[in-house]
C-alpha cells in the first residue's frame, strides 16, 4: 500500500509541476503596430432572455473600432423572450440575428452557421450569460497579433463567488481553466472554454462533423483537438486580465453536478493523448483517495497514508491555484481548498461514471 501511495503521489506531483511551469511561463510581449483585422463576434443562444441585455451592453462598450467588428447572434429555437430582448436593447441596430432551420439544432450547428455568415478575418466566440471589460476584443486580437496563432484561448472565470458552495465550484472551475491555460502555454493544449475563444476564420473546420455536433457539449474541446491535429503548435493562451470573461456559476449543487455530467459525457469521444493522460491522472488519483477512505471506514487502517495523500494534494493544489486565483482576483476561494479536496473525489468519480453511462437533459433537450 505504501508503494502504491508513493507512486500516485509521484505521478500527481509531476502533473501539477508541469501545470505550474506552464501557467507561470512569461506573458506575451506587447504588440506593435495598429490593428488592421476585422472581427466577427459570434454568440449562439437558446432561452437567454435574462442575460442578453447585459451582454449587449458589454458589446456596445467595447474599446474597438465599430467599423472593424460585427455582432452575430444565432437563435437555437428559443421559446422565451430572447428575440424581444435583442430588439429592445439593440438600440444601435448592430446585431445580426440568424435563425437555425427546423432541421438543425444545438450550439455547434448554431456556431457553424454564424461562422459561415461572418465577414471578419477573425471570429471571437462568447456565451449569452457572459460579461467582460471594455478591452476584451482588443486584448484577444492583440494576443493574435503577437502569436499569429490559428486559435487564441481566453481566460474564463465565475462571477463573484459568495457562498460556501460557489467557492467550491470556483476552485474546481479554476482547476479546469488553469490546466487548459498551462497546457496550451507549453504547446500541449487540451481544453479551453468557448465563452472566450478567438479563431482565424479560415482555420475553422469546413466539415461540421469535426466538432462532433451529436455531442451536447465540446464545441471548444473538439475544436481544439481538431486544430491541434491539423495545425500543430498554433494554439495560444491570452494571459491578460483585460481579456477575462466572467460567466455565471451554477446556482446549486444539483445544477453543478448536472453540468459536470454533461461535460464528462464527451470524454468518451476524446482521441487526443494529452487530454486522455491528464484526465486519467486526475481521475485515478481521486479514485484512489476514495478507495483509501472506504478502506479506512471499513477496517480503520491506512489512516496515516490517507491523511498524507489529502495533505499533499491540498499543498500542491494551493501552489498551483495561488497565481491563478490572484490573476482572477478570487484569492478568497483558496480558503476552501481543504473542504474542496475532501469532497472532490466523490464528485469526480460520480461525474465520470454518470457522464459515461447516464442520460441527461440540457436546454429542454434529452441527450444522448
Amino acid at each position: 500500500m505504501e508503494l502504491i501511495s508513493l507512486l500516485f503521489l509521484l505521478i500527481y506531483a509531476s502533473l501539477i509541476l508541469i501545470l505550474i511551469y506552464g501557467w507561470n511561463k512569461p506573458a506575451l510581449k506587447e504588440p506593435t503596430g495598429d490593428i488592421e483585422v476585422t472581427v466577427s463576434i459570434i454568440v449562439a443562444f437558446r432561452n437567454e432572455q435574462k442575460h442578453l441585455p447585459g451582454l449587449i451592453h458589454n458589446l456596445y462598450q467595447q474599446d474597438f473600432s465599430k467599423e472593424k467588428f460585427e455582432i452575430i447572434f444565432i437563435n437555437d429555437h428559443s421559446s422565451d423572450l430572447s428575440l424581444q430582448m435583442i430588439q429592445k436593447y439593440d438600440k444601435q441596430k448592430r446585431i445580426q440575428v440568424l435563425e437555425l432551420s427546423e432541421s438543425f439544432q444545438g450550439k455547434k450547428r448554431a456556431i457553424a452557421k454564424g461562422v459561415a455568415h461572418a465577414k471578419g478575418n477573425l471570429v471571437l466566440f462568447t456565451d449569452a450569460d457572459c460579461s467582460f471589460s471594455a478591452n476584451w476584443i482588443r486584448s484577444m486580437v492583440q494576443a493574435w497579433q503577437i502569436t499569429k496563432s490559428k486559435l487564441i484561448l481566453g481566460p474564463v472565470c465565475y462571477k463573484n463567488p459568495s457562498n460556501f458552495a460557489q467557492h467550491l465550484f470556483n476552485l474546481e472551475f479554476m482547476s479546469l481553466t488553469g490546466s487548459g491555460a498551462a497546457m496550451s502555454k507549453i504547446g500541449r493544449p487540451i481544453m479551453g472554454n468557448a465563452a472566450n475563444m478567438l479563431i482565424e476564420k479560415t482555420a475553422f473546420p469546413r466539415n461540421n462533423e469535426a466538432t462532433l455536433p451529436s455531442e451536447s457539449s465540446g464545441d471548444d474541446v473538439f475544436l481544439i483537438h481538431y486544430l491541434k491535429k491539423h495545425a500543430f503548435q498554433s494554439i495560444s493562451f491570452c494571459k491578460d486580465p483585460q481579456s477575462i470573461v466572467e460567466t455565471s456559476p451554477p446556482c446549486n449543487v444539483r445544477e453543478f453536478l448536472h453540468q459536470r455530467v454533461r461535460w464528462a459525457s464527451k470524454s468518451k469521444r476524446y482521441r487526443d493523448i494529452d487530454t486522455i493522460l491528464v484526465a486519467s491522472v486526475v481521475f485515478l488519483f481521486n479514485l484512489y483517495l476514495l478507495v483509501m477512505a472506504m478502506m479506512f471506514i471499513l477496517s480503520w487502517i491506512h489512516l496515516s497514508w490517507l491523511l498524507i495523500l489529502i495533505a499533499f494534494k491540498c499543498l500542491v493544489d494551493f501552489i498551483f491555484f495561488y497565481p491563478i486565483a490572484r490573476f482572477y482576483q478570487h484569492s478568497k476561494s483558496l480558503w476552501f481548498i481543504l473542504p474542496a479536496n475532501l469532497l472532490y473525489p466523490f464528485y469526480i468519480v460520480y461525474a465520470a461514471v454518470r457522464g459515461w453511462m447516464g442520460r441527461f437533459s440540457w436546454k429542454d433537450r434529452q441527450y444522448p
